[in-house]
């Protein structure tokens, strides 16, 4: 019996002891996103434990015309440890879309959304940025319209920069954002990177609390959480009945 109870005290002490480490273990998430003329491209990055873990999701897309619509031609690469693991290449026209499959997902999102929201904020504010970069270019054929493309465009980015650092710490070197205007050709590039870096711990407990949080209101078994009806009283008997 002694036995027994030193090997529980010991595996419960090791594993609070690996919980509380990990929120001394960084955890960081480079986002990449680039658009130049018809060229497209999204990568995120996730490294933690020195390197240990180390997953890349990278997608380069292509807009081409064919037809009478365009096709976004997706190359979708997994990486980890710098190799290549999967490469798939898809053609996404507005005909293929699913979209039945679309509004399905919809609705799990708006049934999911405050609970989403409640993460995002507690991950928000125990994060930080570094090495913020947001370099676009934009432009119209037309002076007037360019001006003004230019002015909107300005103004969203500091609505978003002013959102972030509400939310995020600012470290490392000084953010650089820019914007400059073309007024020879029609162009709407960007080229957004940034590094969030937060704790394996906030991570682990935050996915946890997501995940019992969904599984009581019945969200990932399908079931509905009931709740009584507007239109009934204590004694569950309607208004309408006239106190029958």
């Amino acid at each position: 019996m002694t036995t027994i109870s030193l090997s529980l005290g010991l595996f419960c002490g090791l594993l609070v002891g690996v919980l509380l480490l990990s929120f001394l273990v960084p955890f960081n998430v480079a986002i990449r996103i680039k658009r130049k003329e018809q060229d497209e491209q999204f990568s995120v990055e996730i490294e933690t434990l020195k390197g240990l873990v180390d997953y890349r999701y990278q997608v380069p897309a292509i807009w081409r015309a064919e037809g009478w619509g365009a096709t976004w031609r997706v190359e979708e690469v997994l990486r980890e440890d710098g190799v290549g693991k999967d490469q798939e290449l898809k053609t996404v026209t507005v005909e293929k879309v699913n979209w039945g499959k679309l509004i399905r997902g919809l609705r799990l999102g708006k049934k999911i959304g405050h609970e989403y929201a409640r993460l995002i904020r507690y991950l928000a504010r125990r994060t930080w940025c570094r090495n913020l970069t947001w370099q676009s270019a934009v432009g119209t054929e037309d002076a007037a319209a360019t001006g003004l493309l230019y002015g909107f465009l300005w103004a969203l980015k500091g609505s978003a920069y002013a959102l972030m650092t509400q939310h995020a710490r600012i470290k490392g070197r000084p953010p650089r954002i820019t914007l400059s205007a073309d007024f020879l050709q029609p162009r709407l590039d960007t080229d957004f990177a940034c590094i969030f870096v937060t704790r394996l711990g906030y991570i682990m407990t935050a996915g946890s609390v997501f995940f019992w949080r969904l599984l009581l209101k019945g969200v990932l078994t399908g079931e509905r959480a009931s709740h009584p009806r507007l239109n009934e009283d204590g004694h569950g008997e309607h208004q309408g009945n006239g106190g029958r």
